[in-house]
């Protein structure tokens, strides 16, 4: 939860609540999809299928990061496997993987009651939920660690995603200070969209 979160330095701002960055970052490429999809009726398939990579990718990379939490054992960094500190960009865990495929379960799941007015078929939308879900939680993890933005507070020596920590601006460490979370994100929807475009292009491409 948001008190263990916060104890590794790696909880959200004002007490976890939910801003407008949050919503762009997790929320912009899929809305993006839906408002291209309503305007561009010719595109309508590959369309929804960037739409639902990109929520698959959101919603795998937030369950990997929550059930992640629950692992006894030490993350490693993505590229590397180095062992890092929990809470540390880049960090995964074998719990978080497993977390993360949750995700495309529960969609394909939800999709059932409603695949025969859908215009795609069973398994494409298989498709793109399970590849989706694993790139987008893969390069959320591989962005984190090597752009974004790791930093620490000079007053109690935590090590934090946030740029203010005790009360006081902290120092950067490593990655670029424009790259945060939010960013993060924001890229790993836009993966989930660009593999659920490509996944109904190769369905397209073998009919």
């Amino acid at each position: 939860g948001y008190d263990r979160k916060s104890r590794i330095g790696a909880a959200e701002p004002r007490k976890g609540l939910r801003g407008w960055r949050n919503v762009v970052g997790n929320g912009l490429v899929a809305a993006s999809a839906a408002l291209a999809y309503a305007l561009l009726p010719a595109y309508s398939e590959v369309l929804l299928g960037c739409y639902i990579g990109a929520v698959a990718a959101v919603f795998s990379d937030t369950l990997a990061t929550e059930t992640g939490l629950l692992s006894k054992g030490e993350p490693r960094l993505i590229i590397g496997f180095k062992k890092v500190r929990a809470g540390t960009p880049g960090g995964v865990t074998l719990v978080g993987y497993l977390g993360s495929l949750l995700a495309p379960l529960m969609l394909i799941l939800g999709y059932i009651p409603v695949g025969g007015v859908n215009p795609l078929s069973f398994q494409e939308v298989a498709a793109i939920v399970f590849i989706a879900g694993l790139v987008g939680t893969s390069v959320d993890s591989a962005v984190g660690q090597l752009l974004q933005g790791t930093y620490r507070c000079e007053v109690c020596k935590k090590i934090t995603e946030s740029k203010n920590h005790c009360g006081r601006p902290t120092v950067l460490l490593k990655g670029y200070s424009l790259i945060d979370n939010h960013v993060v994100n924001l890229i790993c929807s836009l993966s989930g969209a660009v593999v659920g475009a490509v996944v109904m292009l190769a369905f397209y491409n073998t009919v």
